[in-house]
């Protein structure tokens, strides 16, 4: 392979990098959250940045599935429409003597897609 083969093949996947990071960034809604969460008094035992996650909504509460663990989301606003959402969280504890569908969450920043 030639030096202008190699040079177009690091473009062309440059480019395709750079298109497929814009197209994630325009596609995102601002979600505004709530200012208490229901999950008093836990500790964060840790957290993560900006993870797409599948969001499903079961009366008052929003499960956040991410790469198969489920989170229960203590803050987010009544109303949200989308099934695909990006967030970033403290995941708090669980006590030892409950039983919950999903890991307690307090969501510190939420798009919808």
């Amino acid at each position: 392979m030639n030096m202008k083969s190699k040079h177009f093949l690091f473009m062309t996947f440059i480019l395709f990098c750079a298109s497929c990071s814009f197209s994630q960034q325009v596609n995102k809604k601002n979600i505004t959250l709530e200012k208490t969460c229901s999950f008093k008094n836990r500790k964060v035992v840790d957290s993560f940045k900006n993870q797409v996650g599948e969001l499903l909504s079961r009366n008052d509460l929003y499960i956040i599935t991410i790469k198969d663990r489920k989170y229960i989301a203590c803050n987010l606003p009544v109303g949200i429409q989308s099934k695909s959402i990006m967030v970033s969280g403290d995941i708090l504890e669980i006590f030892p003597t409950e039983r919950l569908m999903g890991t307690p969450l307090r969501v510190t920043e939420a798009y919808s897609k």
